[in-house]
């Protein structure tokens, strides 16, 4: 049976695009010697795995709780920028007005989901240290590249949402 540390490392090694240990070490920043402890230790300092999920994302936590806060902190900034988004746009296609808009908007949530979280580690998505600050602050900085088309996927996505919801219901 693979040992969980040994998925991790592995995890970083596709997240970081390098093969062996000693890439690996080279491109986190830390000695050969440091990810040969963590496998005799079965264990990886939590200051390293935050500044890990900062710079790959909540993937890149070796310690489920991490994970948890991390994946939360994405996910609220993806809330925010969604929830914008429909504020926006609302007007156009109110689901007051027609409940299966409810099923519109929530499909296009599920389609652009992945695309926010993409942008947010494109971003270098911020750890606990600026906490909530940061969090709003990256949302509105996507959200403001979105509404100007330069994030052209995210950009087209929504927009692709837009026009085939003007279609017949």
């Amino acid at each position: 049976m693979t040992k969980r540390i040994d998925v991790y490392i592995s995890t970083l090694k596709r997240l970081t695009r390098t093969e062996t240990d000693t890439a690996l070490a080279s491109a986190l920043g830390v000695a050969k010697q440091t990810i040969s402890s963590w496998r005799r230790r079965e264990t990886v300092p939590w200051r390293l795995q935050y500044e890990l999920i900062d710079k790959y994302g909540p993937e890149a936590a070796f310690n489920n709780e991490i994970n948890y806060v991390a994946t939360q902190r994405e996910k609220q900034v993806i809330l925010h920028v969604f929830l914008a988004l429909y504020d926006i746009h609302k007007d156009r296609f109110d689901p007051s007005k027609d409940p299966r808009r409810y099923n519109d908007w929530a499909q296009a949530f599920l389609n652009f989901e992945y695309q926010l979280e993409r942008l947010i580690r494109e971003a270098g998505f911020v750890g606990e240290e600026n906490g909530l600050f940061d969090r709003v602050a990256i949302a509105d900085a996507i959200l403001k590249k979105i509404e100007s088309g330069e994030l052209e996927d995210a950009t087209h996505s929504f927009d692709v949402f837009l026009h085939d919801s003007e279609g017949p219901q």
